[in-house]
This record gives structure tokens, sequence and C-alpha cells, in this order.
């Protein structure tokens, strides 16, 4: 039986170590491979009537919607939601691009990229679920806009939304997934069905999820301005030369911390929000102004 020292054996590993083949990183040099983290999310909840899109307007038709991410990144997938939906959610096909600006339809549509669910074109969401697209080759920078457009065949049977979205939405009949601007199309500042986008980020990319109600949301910031205290925080990260932090923004005007209000409360929504998104590493919440708002109304 031959015995090593503590000493001889850990010579033996750095002996061991060193003749790797040549262009093979060691254990020790190898790097971590790059991981998916949330660049931009929203927070899902039942629209109000008020809110809600005629039945009409989603038959055979292409939705448009604009979001800032706050991560840049080679890769990324898209998120979509069905979580408030009462029967299986039909997507006819979907595409994602870099958009022209904020409160635009316009897209370069040379970066237009087709999404696809498994290798399909199209996918049925079942009630209650959300599903990602498979991942596509996009380059884009830290606080870029992109346009995530959806063909829908017919309108859900309850609609998934973010009322408070104050981005401009565009809504067309027909499919046009890749098309270059949508002329004429009916316009809205809120999003549907659409919960969020991931980036394959370098290592030690890393999000923080913002979640609370109206003063989070962006109650008061005017559409297509991305000035609410989330995308700033986001703006002053990338300026302070700190690209490897995301940040989303889960608020929901009008949210309570155990109770629902406008839509569902905190406490119940706080793992698909926060603790489902990945990279997430941190969480800032700001609520309470609506119970005790509401307590003291109702007493």
């Amino acid at each position: 039986m031959v015995r090593q020292s503590i000493p001889a054996a850990a010579l033996a590993a750095v002996l061991l170590a060193g003749c790797a083949a040549p262009g093979q990183p060691s254990r020790q040099e190898a790097q971590p491979a790059a991981s998916w983290v949330a660049s931009w999310g929203t927070a899902q909840m039942v629209p109000g009537a008020e809110h809600e899109l005629a039945p009409a307007q989603w038959r055979d038709a292409t939705l448009r919607q604009v979001v800032r991410v706050s991560l840049g990144g080679e890769r990324l997938r898209v998120r979509f939601s069905n979580a408030f939906g009462t029967e299986p959610l039909v997507l006819a096909g979907a595409s994602v691009a870099v958009s022209r600006g904020p409160g635009r339809s316009a897209i370069d549509a040379a970066s237009s990229r087709a999404l696809r669910f498994g290798g399909a074109a199209s996918v049925s969401i079942p009630a209650g679920a959300e599903y990602l697209s498979d991942p596509v080759d996009l380059p884009h920078a830290a606080g870029s806009d992109l346009a995530v457009s959806i063909h829908f065949p017919a309108a859900p049977a309850r609609q998934t939304s973010h009322p408070g979205a104050r981005a401009t939405s565009f809504m067309a009949p027909g499919q046009h997934l890749a098309a270059a601007e949508l002329p004429g199309a009916s316009t809205f500042t809120r999003w549907y069905q659409l919960a969020g986008i991931d980036v394959q980020a370098a290592p030690g990319a890393h999000t923080v999820v913002a979640i609370g109600d109206s003063i989070t949301d962006g109650y008061g910031v005017a559409p297509d301005t991305n000035l609410r205290w989330t995308d700033v925080l986001a703006l002053r990260l990338r300026r302070a030369g700190m690209d490897e932090v995301g940040v989303i923004n889960a608020g929901i005007g009008g949210g309570r911390l155990l109770r629902d209000g406008l839509g569902p409360n905190l406490a119940a929504r706080f793992e698909r929000d926060v603790l489902a998104r990945p990279g997430v590493s941190h969480a800032i919440v700001l609520i309470g102004v609506n119970d005790f708002g509401n307590l003291h109304r109702n007493s």
C-alpha cells in the first residue's frame, strides 16, 4: 500500500493539472457557463372590464408590444402567460425584434426572429400556465427596446394582462409578425399574455425584482417615457458600470399585501413574480399603502 503525505498529494494534484491537454483548461481554470437571467418582466392579473380587449380584436390578429430590457446579451427567450386563463391559449405564432423606439410599432425588420416552442411555430398554453419560447440569437444592449409580436387565432377565454404598462401596444388584423410596421393598428397602453424576457447573460449577472403597488408600477408616469423609479434605477446602474445587474418591475397598481386589490395580493403572487424568475438575487418590497388606505375608508 502506497501512502502519501498531504503535501505530496497536493503536489501531485498540481502536476496533474499542469499536464492537461493543450487548449483544455483545467478544472481550476474552467470558466462558469453563461446562465439565464430575467431581463424584463411584468406582473400578471385579470384585467377589469374597462381594460379588456373585445373578442373581435383578437380574431386572426397580431399584437405587438414594446418593452425595455435591463440586461444586454446575444441570446434571449420570451415568456408568455396564460396565468389567469380558464382554457388553453393558442398562439399561432410569435416573433421578437429590435424596436425602433417606444410608442412606435416600427421594428428593425432585419432583426426580426421567429419564435418557436419545442421546435414548433405555434403553441397551446394550458390554463394557469406560462410557457418559454425556444432561445433565439438576437444581439442587443442593456436598455434596448424590443418588440414582441404575437399572432392570435382567437381571443383568450379569459385575458391575462398588465393594465399599468404605460407603454403603447399595437393590434392589427391578420398575421404581421415580421412586418416592419403596423400602420392603422389600434393602440392601447396595456400588455397582454406577455410575462417576461430572459437573456443568456455572462457569469455573475443577476436581477433585482421590485414588487409592490402603484408606486412601483409607475402611477403618474407618462406613457412611453420609461420613467418609473425602476427604470431610473436600471439606468443609474448602467451608468455606474454595473451592466450585469438587471431590474424587473413587478408592481401592480392598487395592490395589497394579504388581500386582493385591483390584482392578486402580494403574498399570493410573490413566488411567480419574484422567486420563479431566473437569476434573481434581491427583491425590493414596497407595499402597504392600499392596505392602510382601504382600512381607513372601510372604518
